[in-house]
């Protein structure tokens, strides 16, 4: 009998088995046959390489996931490397060799959900983000309308206090020492208040990076001299302690900036001390060296403090947003002042820093390089 007979007289099952395995094994996708009992009966090339492994190791094994005709399922496959993939799979029911059986055609999705992944996770960022700029767009806003409010009444309340003491002054009266008193403090509270509405102002641009500085060739000495006049006004002349250069100390600077810096580290010395006692308030220059930051040298100005230090555990969150002491009337009050300051310095191409005396108070150094 030829081969050619003997191909025709194949039964039909058998030539109908033969072309479903051969279209099976040219799939791109991997394809398995399980029968009723669970047990794989057939696996196609690709889905050797989807398990990495042979059809040898595969044929005649329990399949491990339960199968039900029309159903669509994602697997985590585990290969004998380790790694993993997932995968579709879709499942169909048929017959294999006469008897009822599913077939599975597995697809390896994994770099399809990892975009996905990937997607989603840029989705929830730019949400994320989003929302984050719409909270400090409505927290800018809050802060800008709250300064402003704030604003007149302690133009106000300042000038008030200050008309008392002058017409006190220019009368020859001298009312009781718990009013000379208070009125001192009203005057130190309002003015720092005036302070923090200017802080709450700057914050924004500090933050987005969007502040511009205009420099100008300043004498600092002058400008830290006219700062200490100014306080005097307000808690007389005997409290606060200048020692400065003979010769002018010139530095390349924003004045406007620089001046909130100083402002504030005055009045904050004077509101962190208790009445009467003294602030020092130090301006020296120092040539530069090879260890320095500042290649022309630089200056330096500290405002000492005899009010209580801040104690070691809190001094880590100085220079955050919201840091305050509440703990003592006379613990120096280092609040948003002290970042702001901060980062006003560094945008000079300076630095601020915080020391703590043996004998008590708090030192505030900023230096700045000389023109």
């Amino acid at each position: 009998m030829s081969a050619r007979a003997g191909r025709r007289q194949q039964p039909p099952r058998r030539r109908a088995d033969a072309g479903l395995r051969t279209i099976l094994d040219a799939s791109a996708d991997g394809v398995v046959v399980v029968d009723q009992d669970g047990i794989v009966c057939f696996a196609n090339p690709a889905a050797e390489q989807l398990f990495s492994r042979r059809a040898e190791e595969l044929i005649g094994h329990v399949f491990g996931f339960p199968l039900v005709a029309d159903a669509t399922a994602e697997l985590d496959v585990l290969r004998p490397s380790g790694a993993t993939c997932v995968v579709e799979m879709r499942v169909v029911a048929i017959e294999w060799a006469g008897r009822p059986a599913h077939l599975a055609t597995l697809r390896d999705v994994t770099e399809r959900k990892q975009a996905e992944a990937e997607r989603a996770a840029l989705i929830r960022e730019q949400a994320a983000r989003m929302e984050a700029e719409a909270a400090l767009q409505a927290r800018d806003e809050f802060l800008a309308t709250t300064a402003h409010e704030l604003k007149t009444p302690l133009t106000r309340l300042h000038l008030c206090v200050q008309r008392a003491q002058r017409r006190l002054a220019r009368e020859g009266q001298r009312p009781p020492a718990y009013v000379q008193t208070a009125l001192e403090q009203i005057a130190l509270e309002s003015e720092h208040l005036a302070r923090l509405v200017s802080q709450m102002l700057a914050l924004p641009e500090i933050e987005s990076r969007s502040l511009v500085l205009e420099r100008a060739p300043t004498d600092l000495r002058q400008l830290v001299e006219g700062v200490v006049a100014q306080a005097r006004a307000t808690v007389g002349e005997g409290r606060l302690l200048v020692h400065s250069p003979p010769a002018p100390v010139e530095v390349s600077i924003d004045p406007q900036a620089v001046e909130q810096i100083v402002t504030s580290a005055v009045g904050n010395a004077l509101r962190a001390s208790p009445p009467g006692s003294p602030i020092e308030v130090e301006l020296t220059t120092h040539p530069a060296s090879l260890s320095s930051e500042h290649s022309r040298g630089s200056a330096q100005l500290a405002v000492r403090d005899h009010g209580m230090a801040v104690p070691p555990e809190d001094r880590p969150r100085l220079f955050g947003h919201s840091f305050d002491v509440h703990s003592n009337a006379y613990v120096s009050g280092l609040g948003l002042w002290l970042y702001v300051s901060r980062q006003l310095a560094t945008a000079h191409g300076g630095c601020i820093d915080i020391e703590f005396p043996e004998d008590g108070g708090t030192r505030v150094v900023l230096s700045l390089p000389l023109a």
